[in-house]
């Protein structure tokens, strides 16, 4: 894209200096009109890029602080002891197979860091990404407390949380279940089976996620099930 704007530089002084050099009317008049036109198409060019590089900086650093507190909270994943920053990533490889924004991808890798990190609140997270990234970060993190009750009590308060999210948080909402019934379905056989049951529970809440994987989803389940 850099060429391209380069370019229409390069033709809009062209333009420029066609029109100085000419007393032709007519010239001047063609050189104005498509002066004019390229200066437009430069915009929105300079626009698209611009955009196009805010939201590779929100990705990176939403990346950066996301991997900076889960590893300064010493978190690894629970079976494989890999770094934690693997599971926000796969959740955002899975966001972008389908419809997304910036935010989502943002809130993808930021979705655990509130409920896991005691120093990151969202506020903090407001701060450094904006309102909507806030809010989406809010509607990934579960409210319950552990003095809500057993844990059917508390992962019914998460359901009638996630079920007020928006499409685009519970779409990140489905993308964090499979990849997390993934490792659970393939390392703990005994906790799979409460699991996948809770997964299924809160997936028919989950009414307005992306189809694509809500049908993904769904077929992780199914398979699950043949195979006990």
């Amino acid at each position: 894209m850099t060429d391209t704007l380069e370019d229409i530089g390069w033709a809009i002084n062209q333009f420029v200096a066609i029109r100085l050099s000419t007393q032709d009317h007519t010239t001047i008049a063609a050189c104005n009109v498509a002066e004019k036109r390229l200066e437009v198409t430069f915009q929105d060019l300079l626009d698209k890029q611009n955009k196009e590089l805010l939201m590779k900086n929100l990705e990176r650093d939403a990346m950066t602080f996301a991997r900076r507190h889960h590893t300064a909270c010493g978190h690894l994943r629970k079976y494989t002891k890999l770094p934690y920053i693997v599971h926000p990533g796969a959740v955002v490889s899975l966001v972008k197979t389908v419809s997304h924004t910036p935010q989502m991808v943002a809130a993808a890798w930021l979705h655990d860091t509130v409920e896991d990190c005691p120093n990151v609140t969202l506020e903090l997270i407001g701060y450094h990404f904006g309102s909507g990234v806030e809010e989406l970060v809010e509607m990934l993190t579960d409210v319950s407390v552990p003095s809500d009750g057993n844990r059917a009590a508390r992962k019914r308060i998460d359901r009638e949380h996630s079920a007020k999210a928006s499409p685009e948080g519970q779409t990140v909402k489905v993308a964090d279940l499979i990849d997390n019934s993934s490792s659970i379905i393939r390392y703990d056989s005994d906790f799979a089976a409460v699991f996948v049951r809770e997964m299924a529970a809160t997936l028919d809440v989950l009414t307005e996620a992306d189809p694509a994987l809500i049908n993904l989803a769904h077929m992780i389940i199914r398979r699950y099930y043949n195979d006990q």
